[in-house]
């Protein structure tokens, strides 16, 4: 699913009026019915519903979503800021609502026009879009601050009032902060970053089929890798295949007293497919290697401890190295080697944890990775790589410059897992719950990219598809388990049935 900027959604909006041969008041009433059915989904039936609209065609959304929970039994008020100027829809809207129930719709100019919000009550923010380019001021800040001091229910309809396409507000600047955001087909950029869930609480898309052909034909950088994208990208196993035909697996990982992490990517790359698979560990983590996965051959280091010595790797088809082996003396330098080889030989590597950890130390590294190198860092590791950023805009925009720079493909870890290729694009993954914050849960990544490069996916597919797959699994465990406890272990037991289910029809954002 592509992901347009405020324009270009408006672009689309034209698009839509001019090729399905309707007008823009009956795409805004297309838009309020489906917007208007989610908040059903939302909301009590007997809970009060104060809605409040802009002069704009988002409040124009509002009022139509007003007229119809009214038709359908709700208690609603709904309040508009009284301004010179209306757009035609809102005033189409004002009067059609005006004809149910007039009492129902009142204007607000000054403070006191202000209605009280109860706890009780659910509030429906449709005062500005994401058009809105400028700072709120005025009896519209003074709105959206009572709004924000309620404790009631909030739902934001196409982006909470104050929050731009492509933006991270300033904390003093007036933004709804919404209990759940309604975005129109498309959701923006800024509801996917963490800053800004203060704001736009959980996210769901509503579909109001927009024109797909100026979708498909529109350029941009981003977009949501959901199970449409993820369907089918794994081929299917032929009948006579055998072990070696879905290639064999080297993961470099653990040390003394990190052994698990090792296990970990192990048992992953296994679920996810890879025929053959050769952990190197030091002496010391041998016995738990083989007791604890007994389908992994194993590749011993010199160092009883440590990686210290780089193997052969001529006979493997992708490498994963990083999980659990420490920054140790000797580890850097095994790790620059073992780099060095795989650039020689073309070699798809997976960079993760300590061995990013030693990136970050030596940055000059990073113009000597083999082409197509995926690194998967979480926040923290990402800054110690490419430096420190301010927020996470400048970390996206970071993710385009080096992965163009390096050829090179960055995993940036966490909710909306963000996966940014050379050619400068962008997609945030749409699987993954908070239960997968856990210890192990990006060895585990590790193992699947892996497994999936072995089985000679591109690197593209691979990051991309590995990060939707480790999501799913986790998904899955959240919904089997529950949300508390899962462990990284809990992820990979359910990777099989994640790959299954790309096999069939896909569930919308």
């Amino acid at each position: 699913m592509k992901i347009l900027s405020a324009q270009q959604t408006r672009l689309a909006d034209a698009a839509t009026i001019s090729n399905q041969h309707i007008t823009s008041e009956e795409l805004m009433e297309r838009a309020g019915n489906a917007l208007a059915s989610e908040i059903r989904r939302l909301i009590d039936h007997k809970q009060p519903v104060k809605i409040f609209c802009g002069p704009g065609n988002n409040g124009g959304d509002g009022l139509v979503i007003a007229r119809l929970l009214f038709n359908s039994g709700y208690d609603v008020e709904a309040y508009y800021i009284k301004s010179s100027r209306y757009s035609a829809d809102f005033e189409a809207n004002r009067a059609k609502l005006s004809r149910c129930d007039s009492n129902i719709i009142h204007p607000i100019e000054f403070p006191e026009d202000m209605p009280s919000l109860p706890p009780s009550c659910a509030i429906v923010d449709a005062l500005f879009g994401s058009g809105l380019n400028r700072r709120i001021e005025g009896i519209s800040e003074y709105v959206i601050k009572k709004i924000n001091a309620a404790k009631a229910l909030v739902i934001a309809v196409d982006t909470p009032s104050g929050l731009a396409d492509y933006d991270i507000p300033d904390e003093n600047n007036a933004v709804i902060q919404a209990s759940h955001t309604l975005a129109i087909q498309i959701p923006f950029v800024s509801m996917l970053l963490p800053e800004n869930y203060r704001y736009t609480g959980d996210v769901k898309t509503v579909n109001i089929n927009l024109d797909q052909e100026f979708i498909n034909q529109t350029d941009t950088p981003f977009s949501l890798y959901d199970a449409d994208s993820a369907r089918y990208v794994l081929p299917p196993r032929p009948k006579f295949a055998h072990k070696g035909t879905f290639g064999h697996s080297l993961i470099i990982a653990g040390s003394y007293g990190k052994a698990g992490a090792a296990v970990l990517a192990c048992k992953a790359c296994h679920r996810t497919g890879t025929g053959l698979l050769t952990v190197h560990v030091p002496k010391k983590c041998v016995d738990i290697i083989q007791t604890a996965t007994p389908e992994t051959m194993v590749s011993i280091d010199d160092s009883d401890e440590r990686f210290e010595n780089v193997p052969d790797i001529d006979k493997y088809s992708a490498i994963g190295m990083g999980p659990g082996i420490g920054t140790e003396p000797y580890t850097p330098d095994a790790i620059i080697k073992t780099l060095k080889k795989a650039r020689e030989q073309s070699k798809p590597v997976v960079i993760d944890a300590d061995a990013l950890n030693i990136l970050g130390c030596n940055n000059y590294i990073l113009s000597q990775l083999p082409p197509m190198s995926i690194l998967t860092p979480h926040v923290k590791e990402f800054d110690r790589v490419f430096g420190e950023s301010k927020n996470n805009l400048e970390r996206i925009e970071k993710i385009r410059h080096n992965t163009k720079l390096y050829s090179i493909i960055i995993v940036l870890k966490g909710a909306y897992s963000v996966v940014g290729l050379p050619d400068g694009t962008l997609s945030f993954n749409t699987t993954g719950n908070p239960a997968m914050a856990t210890a192990g849960s990006g060895d585990v990544l590790t193992g699947i990219i892996t497994a999936l490069l072995a089985q000679k996916l591109s690197s593209e597919d691979a990051a991309r598809y590995g990060v939707y797959i480790h999501g799913a699994a986790g998904d899955i465990a959240a919904k089997e388990i529950g949300n508390c406890g899962i462990t990284a272990q809990d992820i990979i037991k359910y990777i099989p049935q994640a790959v299954e289910n790309t096999k069939k029809p896909a569930i919308p954002f």
